[in-house]
């Protein structure tokens, strides 16, 4: 975790402290975060930063880097602590960070953040695949799958066939009627590049 904050802590340099309080626009994102492209998922992250919105922060996180750093919600609630003191007012502004450019990199999709044409910081942000069954009696089972949704799904004439492979599954009640399903693709905060 700490290699991650000291490439947040970067945006103090950047960034010049004004107003501390959460400005409508990243509120609004918070609120209704959007996962659905490297870009919109990174400026949920920025937004959540400068809410100081722990757990907006923490849904911003991918699997693969809560795995890596053993990020839990509690030792991304200790952690988050160094990265705010390390970067300070200037984090109440990182809602303000533009995308200046993306490209494919070797761990996910590397967008670059940065003021006008100068690159501060780049995201790696991690596409992950899930899957969410809702039943009427109010219950959800849902994971995370390893294949993207489009290896799951076969079309044959007018039928659509889904197979989930899932130990999950098996939590389910016989006689629960399916009420909704819902297979998806999201991108989350993966890891952070400095620019230098």
């Amino acid at each position: 975790m700490r290699t991650f904050i000291t490439a947040l802590s970067l945006l103090t340099i950047c960034l010049l402290p004004s107003c501390a309080s959460c400005p409508p626009e990243a509120i609004a994102r918070n609120l209704r975060p959007n996962f659905d492209t490297p870009i919109e998922a990174g400026k949920c992250f920025f937004a959540a930063l400068a809410c100081d919105q722990a757990d907006a922060e923490y849904r911003c996180l991918s699997e693969d880097l809560k795995q890596s750093y053993g990020a839990t919600m509690d030792a991304w609630l200790i952690a988050r602590q160094d990265l705010r003191a390390e970067v300070g007012v200037a984090i109440s502004q990182a809602h303000k960070l533009k995308a200046l450019s993306s490209e494919q990199h070797d761990e996910g999709m590397l967008v670059w953040w940065g003021l006008e044409e100068n690159k501060l910081i780049g995201l790696i942000m991690h596409q992950q695949h899930y899957f969410d069954i809702y039943v009427t009696n109010g219950e959800k089972v849902g994971a995370f799958l390893d294949l993207p949704p489009s290896a799951l799904i076969e079309i044959d004439g007018r039928r659509l066939r889904l197979e989930l492979n899932n130990s999950l599954l098996r939590t389910m009640r016989n006689n629960s009627a399916v009420n909704k399903i819902i297979i998806g693709s999201e991108w989350k905060l993966g890891g952070v590049i400095d620019p230098k």
